[in-house]
């Protein structure tokens, strides 16, 4: 069987880094806990082995993306940043990085690093979080002054959200609001997904899947009103043939500290990180690309892991769900927001490349 285009076979690489476990904010979405995992820091040397193997599997990609993740970044230091983008452009000269960070700091050495982070285009690709009140006030305090501090320096950059009750509460107009007194250059919502042996916390927090088309359908409504159409939405998230690659895993792998090869997985309608092998003198970054491990989860992938109300879908391959899984809750959505996605095309008449 042929690979879609966007997939590692064809030489495109999205390499999540997760450069750290270590976070002081604690959000209740976060399925790092469940792992219980005792994995370093990633250190340059490590990283340097990750990037000799993955030289090792192909020397030229058509495109290479290294994005800095975790629990949370910033708990390392800036001078950190700039040298694993210094060995990473030593290896491959066309890599683009971006970063996912709660932006509870920002002094001029991190502004140094945030300028760095681009894509080749010269955009910014730094997405900080914002989840309503979830995270609570300081946390909102911290992230809006930094995030004035940004604008000053003429760097816009993405906001990325898990929508939960206390967004619902203060509606989509807020959110907009927020997207435009920080200038923000684009936005992702997830839905709020149960987390192995958190169920309490998603019983607290989580919406249902109704409710997660009804609000990212009146944002978007409400960006169209304000004119604010300059403002990447979710329809990146549908529109794009890399993001729907993108969206099976085809081209993405997660690597820790301990040179885990991972990706998201859900069992039991809660979320994990599945690892597919782990690097090491006996295995290399290309027997765990063709593993059976992995092998096996991209065909459950393409083929919606065998859902027939996925397989028979309209929208097969085009809706928002990361992995194929049951819906969590009894509303009359899917999980991959299928109402939703009627909606944009609809509207736009568009699930290609098209920006809101």
């Amino acid at each position: 069987m042929s690979e879609p285009q966007f997939f590692i076979e064809n030489g495109y690489l999205e390499l999540h880094l997760w450069v750290t476990y270590k976070c002081a904010v604690g959000c209740p979405h976060c399925y790092l806990k469940s792992m219980d995992t005792k994995s370093p820091d990633l250190t340059l040397t490590n990283y340097r082995i990750l990037l000799d193997q993955i030289l090792d599997y192909r020397k030229n990609w058509e495109k290479l993306r290294v994005v800095i993740y975790g629990a949370e970044p910033q708990t390392l230091s800036p001078e950190y940043y700039h040298d694993l983008m210094s060995v990473t452009q030593l290896y491959f000269n066309n890599a683009e990085f971006s970063m996912y960070t709660s932006l509870q700091k920002l002094d001029d050495d991190w502004l140094s690093v945030f300028r760095r982070i681009k894509n080749n285009n010269g955009l910014s690709m730094t997405a900080v979080s914002y989840d309503g009140l979830m995270r609570g006030y300081e946390y909102n305090e911290r992230l809006f002054k930094n995030l004035e501090i940004l604008n000053k320096n003429g760097m816009r950059v993405g906001l990325m959200s898990v929508l939960n009750k206390t967004m619902l509460k203060q509606g989509p107009k807020h959110y907009v609001d927020v997207l435009e007194q920080y200038k923000m250059a684009s936005f992702s919502i997830k839905p709020f997904l149960p987390v192995k042996g958190q169920h309490d916390k998603w019983i607290e927090w989580a919406t249902t899947m109704d409710e997660y088309s009804d609000f990212v359908i009146d944002i978007h409504k409400e960006l169209k009103q304000r004119n604010l159409a300059k403002i990447s939405g979710m329809l990146t998230d549908v529109a794009h043939s890399d993001s729907i690659s993108q969206s099976l895993g085809g081209w993405v792998i997660f690597v820790d500290g301990g040179l885990r090869c991972m990706y998201m997985g859900y069992e039991n309608k809660e979320e994990y990180l599945q690892e597919f092998g782990c690097i090491s003198a006996g295995t290399t970054f290309t027997d765990i690309v063709n593993g059976d491990k992995r092998k096996n989860f991209l065909q459950q992938q393409r083929y919606a892991n065998f859902r027939q109300d996925c397989l028979v879908c309209e929208y097969a391959g085009k809706c928002l769900a990361e992995v194929y899984k049951d819906n969590y809750d009894d509303s009359s959505e899917c999980i991959g927001a299928k109402r939703f996605i009627k909606w944009v095309d609809k509207e736009y008449g568009v699930l290609h490349d098209t920006k809101v």
